[in-house]
């Protein structure tokens, strides 16, 4: 609870009228209440797992665009939303945009894969680019949780996490759509 307190803090003091969707599979014991944060808070059994969840939650989405990202991190403050978006309605091909996220939050009763880590070098070289010449943006095959992503794209091109999955979900997703999505990676 204070893990996802923390975030939405966060949240809600850089984006402080953004619909916002929370799927949560805790415990009883660990069920947060949300209710000064208004969000949208979707309890699901138990262990239902990452994967499932995601899924699940942007089934709700209505908007344009939405920031997918987990409790346990945080887009960098030098990720620059507004700029992201733009270039998103500039460049429709792109599906998504990931940037750096910021130092882990305080996380509680949570844990890390050093697997994840190592791949981040990986995800941050590029592949290929759309456009020409100076107007070029890179395309890469995988960016970190936080992103940015167009609502529709991800719909039409029917996207979804390996619900089964509960780690490594988020090497897996890349992987399976690698080639059928555009992902930039924004720095700032």
């Amino acid at each position: 609870p204070r893990t996802i307190a923390y975030s939405l803090e966060r949240l809600r003091a850089r984006l402080p009228d953004a619909s916002v969707i929370v799927v949560d599979d805790s415990a009883d014991e660990y069920i947060a209440d949300l209710s000064k944060f208004e969000v949208s808070h979707l309890l699901l059994d138990f262990d239902s797992g990452l994967s499932r969840g995601r899924n699940i939650g942007i089934s709700h989405v209505q908007s344009e665009f939405f920031l997918l990202h987990d409790d346990d991190q945080f887009p960098a403050g030098d990720f620059d939303l507004a700029s992201v978006v733009d270039t998103l309605q500039t460049l429709p091909v792109i599906d998504a945009a990931g940037g750096r996220e910021d130092d882990t939050p305080p996380v509680f009763d949570s844990f890390e894969m050093t697997d994840e880590r190592i791949l981040v070098q990986y995800r941050e070289t590029a592949w290929s680019s759309v456009g020409k010449g100076a107007d070029a943006v890179k395309l890469f095959h995988m960016v970190q949780n936080q992103t940015l992503w167009r609502t529709q794209n991800f719909r039409r091109k029917k996207l979804s996490w390996t619900p089964e999955l509960k780690v490594g979900e988020h090497v897996d997703f890349f992987y399976r759509y690698r080639g059928l999505i555009n992902v930039i990676y924004s720095p700032a």
